[in-house]
């Protein structure tokens, strides 16, 4: 109604232009109408944005509601970000308080490792000075120590011949007594064994000069300790055989110690001392082998020859040359092997008398293909002795199965051979019974 009158005047009477016709009750109707629904179209799309509105009032309330939280956490957060601000502010005065220090500790770390590199230097040189001082000071031990056994042999050699000088020793058999001279024979394999490294330290002498000398203190030494059965008196003679051309120079054998060629320590060695001699057997290793064999041959059995050495005691083609004398105890008493910390296990399988020269020759190990055949061989043995073992644990249990089977004649007893008898009294056995052994006794003594 209220449209009504507003689309109506009160007078109640429709003004109308002059050139307009008059509008008719049913238009104006009909415009009513069409005015009423667009009224309500507009209406119901008011409603429908009022309704939008209010919807939108409670989106925008929810979303105060969470901004409110939002920021409340925002706060909280700023708080936190105030605290964390802080709290690398502190990490960083720390950070460069502990960088300074590690500065610092730097500082005295290099300081300290450069006092102790100074002092592992000084230490060092030291050291190498020490060992300078001892290499010297076991040379002069060596050399009193040769001093004391040469005094020593002298004053046993004068007791021995009546404090006869030992000048007039050397004058008598110069002059070609009668009377034999004693010696002893002492063999090398040059090829195969090594001068000790001792022999090359001595400034006073050259090489060769003090290996013969080292020989010579050794041969003494052993004279002295079998002095019961050895005269003090013998002259020692001494060959070495090797191979010039095989070993072109010591170097091989003796490494730093040794400066000059294999002719200049056998020169040496050959003028050191009358009887030693330094011989070049030629190419081939047969060639040295067969010319300490000979000379073996030739002086083992000489009755003046009271003892021969023999350092050739890593070689097996030496077992040959020392089994034909095996069996020979006068032969045995003279051979004594020089080693140089190790012999070839079919050698020592012969059991000769060994003893090792540590200043004459420089130790070695047994070669690998040497020491395995020598485990082998061992091992051989070893399942060898398990067997036999064996075989007599089953030979005592046949027996013991005998004995059972035969214990109701355990009281006969053999009284000849072939002849069973009972015996006379309660002692088993009457006088006339044969005693066979252990191998043969009653059965009863084997449970």
């Amino acid at each position: 109604m209220n449209t009504l009158k507003w689309l109506f005047k009160p007078s109640g009477k429709a003004e109308t232009k002059d050139n307009e016709p008059p509008i008719s009750t049913e238009q104006l109707l009909s415009k009513i109408r069409g005015e009423h629904l667009r009224l309500t179209e507009i209406e119901e799309q008011c409603h429908f944005q009022s309704l939008q509105i209010d919807m939108s009032k409670g989106y925008l309330e929810k979303a105060n509601r969470e901004t409110g939280a939002d920021k409340a956490t925002i706060v909280s957060l700023r708080v936190q970000v105030a605290q964390l601000n802080t709290q690398v502010s502190n990490l960083k005065k720390k950070n460069s308080s502990l960088l300074k220090a590690s500065e610092d500790a730097g500082k005295k770390k290099k300081d300290i490792n450069n006092k102790l590199q100074q002092q592992v230097s000084q230490l060092t040189a030291d050291l190498a000075a020490a060992k300078v001082s001892l290499g010297e000071a076991d040379l002069e031990i060596d050399k009193l120590k040769a001093a004391r056994s040469e005094l020593q042999f002298e004053c046993e050699l004068l007791k021995c011949t009546n404090s006869k000088p030992l000048p007039e020793i050397a004058s008598t058999a110069l002059r070609g007594d009668s009377a034999p001279i004693p010696f002893v024979l002492v063999l090398v394999d040059g090829d195969a064994y090594s001068w000790s490294a001792r022999n090359f330290l001595q400034k006073t002498s050259p090489p060769g000069a003090q290996a013969a000398y080292a020989i010579k203190i050794q041969v003494r030494d052993y004279l002295l300790a079998n002095k019961d059965r050895l005269p003090l008196q013998s002259r020692i003679v001494t060959r070495v055989f090797c191979n010039f051309d095989g070993i072109p120079g010591l170097e091989k054998r003796s490494g730093k110690y040794m400066h000059n060629t294999l002719k200049d320590f056998a020169k040496s060695f050959t003028q050191s001392t009358p009887l030693f001699d330094f011989f070049d057997a030629g190419y081939g290793k047969e060639r040295v082998d067969e010319k300490i064999k000979e000379t073996f041959h030739l002086f083992v059995s000489n009755p003046q020859c009271h003892a021969v050495f023999l350092a050739a005691a890593v070689d097996n083609g030496f077992a040959r040359l020392l089994e034909q004398y095996a069996c020979d105890e006068a032969i045995r008493e003279k051979v004594v092997l020089v080693h140089p910390g190790y012999i070839i296990h079919e050698i020592a399988d012969l059991n000769f008398k060994a003893v090792e020269w540590p200043t004459v020759f420089q130790r070695a190990k047994m070669p690998s293909d040497a020491l395995s055949k020598a485990n082998k061989i061992s091992d051989l043995l070893e399942r060898r002795e398990q067997s036999n073992t064996t075989e007599l644990n089953i030979t005592l249990t046949k027996l013991h199965s005998e004995h059972v089977r035969m214990r109701p004649l355990r009281n006969l007893s053999i009284r000849q051979p072939g002849i069973w008898t009972k015996p006379t009294g309660e002692e088993g056995h009457n006088e006339s019974t044969v005693r066979l052994g252990a191998a043969d006794a009653p059965l009863e003594e084997l449970d």
